[in-house]
């Protein structure tokens, strides 16, 4: 019988149970099963997943950083909605008018700077005294060059007409030059606007001047123009109108009263609305008398009207095909603004 020493190892391994050594042989045997049925798991979920992972890449954002392309550079005549010539047409005129006969000659110096092809008119004995130069009407002829009609009210009331030729250049930013207008030529006396017939008014129908919308419309305006106590008190809950203060007139008196419909101006039920011009003429504290107009809706609650808005300055007029609008070609020929008739509504 044999015999050994037993070593520090030997003395700390524990004794060998046989039925562990078979359990443990087994498991051995069936993990190598197990790793193989997850990873034909794993690879079957990523075949199956992979047109889905397809369509959520193609749904999703574009992960790709986009660099905005730079704006292409725009000519000058692209600014040209920026430009406004009338202003410059006005002064050019004037520097024109009052430079006549070397008069001026500060205004002729300024005068060459704005229209260096320009000559200064010569007068004769009569100088002509000018009142007020008002532009009336602007029109662009081609991409950068404009037809301005400049208006001349001189001394004795008389008005002529003159139409500028002009010429914009919008600058180059990058190259350090500034927008800038030149007058290209002598202005050219021509024909004033068009006189147009005044349209058909919406307020065709008069209303009594003794009817609660009369009297409601009366003492409304002797209180707003007139000073005749708070204007607040004939307006609806929730309308705000700047007072008169201090109020231009001594005396409002109304003349006439119409509707955009007709009606014996009696209160009507809750809600009900009209829009009435009332024709009064006001008196100053000097005793001057104005003749005015004014336009105002108002609504019927708890049985008395009430103002809601004050619409004086807007065109209230039917539409007239007759009167509706200048040609664009003679607008355009004379450098006369286009001008329409609107309803509202």
């Amino acid at each position: 019988m044999s015999s050994r020493l037993l070593t520090r190892s030997d003395r700390r391994r524990p004794a060998a149970d046989p039925a562990a050594d078979a359990g443990a042989a087994g498991h051995a045997q069936r993990l190598p099963r197990h790793r193989m049925a997850m990873v034909r798991t794993v690879v079957w979920a990523a075949v199956a997943a992979g047109p889905l992972a397809l369509a959520v890449s193609c749904a999703g954002p574009d992960p790709v950083v986009r660099i905005p392309k730079a704006a292409a550079a725009q000519p000058s005549g692209s600014r040209l909605l920026q430009a406004d010539p009338s202003g410059y047409a006005e002064v050019a005129v004037a520097l024109w008018l009052r430079s006549g006969n070397r008069q001026d000659p500060a205004a002729a110096a300024a005068l060459l700077t704005m229209a260096p092809s320009v000559e200064s008119p010569v007068w004769s004995k009569d100088v002509p005294k000018v009142e007020r130069v008002t532009a009336v009407g602007t029109a662009r002829l081609r991409n950068s060059t404009w037809s301005v009609t400049v208006g001349v009210q001189f001394a004795g009331g008389g008005v002529r007409y003159f139409a500028v030729p002009m010429t914009f250049d919008g600058g180059d930013r990058a190259a350090g030059s500034q927008p800038g207008l030149v007058v290209t030529s002598a202005p050219a006396e021509v024909a004033g606007p068009r006189r147009l017939k005044a349209p058909t008014s919406v307020y065709g129908s008069e209303v009594p001047t003794e009817s609660p919308l009369a009297v409601t419309v009366g003492e409304f305006l002797a209180a707003y123009a007139g000073g005749s106590g708070s204007a607040d008190r004939y307006l609806a809950p929730g309308v705000d109108l700047p007072s008169l203060v201090p109020a231009p007139y001594r005396q409002v008196r109304m003349d006439r009263l119409s509707a955009d419909e007709s009606g014996d101006g009696g209160v009507r039920k809750d809600g009900s609305t009209v829009r009435v011009q009332a024709r009064v003429t006001a008196r100053d504290a000097a005793g001057g008398l104005w003749p005015l107009a004014y336009a105002l809706r108002l609504t019927a609650r708890a049985g008395r009207w009430e103002v809601t808005g004050l619409e004086s300055g807007s065109t209230a007029t039917k539409p007239s095909p007759a009167s509706a609008a200048v040609p664009s070609s003679a607008a355009r020929s004379a450098g006369l603004p286009m001008t329409t008739v609107q309803e509202i509504r």
